[in-house]
């Protein structure tokens, strides 16, 4: 019985898009992803504060080591990121690094209403400099196969019929390896 053992892992991004209709407000939900779960055998989606929760924005940090999530706490006036929310409909204008800051930067993080304030600024269409990554945990397929060589029949002197061999079977099993209960809310919990 021969066994063959592979492994599939999947990320998806949530951010927001490098290039849109400068003219128009961005979609409230354009950083909403839609995901196939295959547990549920349903297309899933995941909107904005569900991934901000899941990475813990409103949990309480630790004042005297503060982390960067963002990466804007060193933003300046001709940081790309900054030049790109400008070019949107709705933006910060002459105050854009701070009020960047001001949403995204390691001193508002962990208060109650983090996730709530960045979700409120995307849904209004302001261009933000955000992404978050949603990893999928490991799917490992199992695959087992038996081969079988067919016996000389009479007549047969060179033995060609051995060179023929047939499948028996082949059976997939598929099991989730690591997989981490994502809270609810049909998202691949047991």
């Amino acid at each position: 019985m021969l066994q063959r053992s592979t492994q599939v892992g999947e990320f998806y991004r949530m951010s927001a898009p490098r290039v849109w209709d400068t003219k128009k407000d961005l979609p409230p939900t354009y950083m909403d992803i839609v995901i196939y779960d295959e547990e549920h055998d349903k297309h899933v989606h995941i909107t904005l504060l569900e991934a901000l929760l899941a990475a813990g924005i409103n949990q309480p940090r630790d004042a005297t080591n503060p982390h960067d999530f963002f990466g804007v706490d060193n933003l300046t006036a001709s940081d790309e990121r900054v030049l790109m929310h400008m070019q949107g409909a709705q933006n910060y204008g002459a105050s854009a690094v701070a009020d960047i800051k001001n949403l995204l930067g390691s001193g508002v993080l962990g208060q109650a209403n983090a996730a709530q304030n960045i979700v409120t600024a995307v849904t209004k269409g302001i261009w933000l400099p955000i992404e978050l990554v949603i990893a999928r945990p490991f799917i490992e397929h199992v695959c087992a196969t038996s081969t079988q060589t067919l016996p000389h029949p009479p007549g047969d002197p060179l033995g060609l019929s051995s060179l023929c061999s047939r499948r028996v079977s082949c059976a997939f099993a598929v099991d989730d390896v690591g997989r981490h209960d994502r809270g609810g809310k049909g998202h691949g919990s047991d």
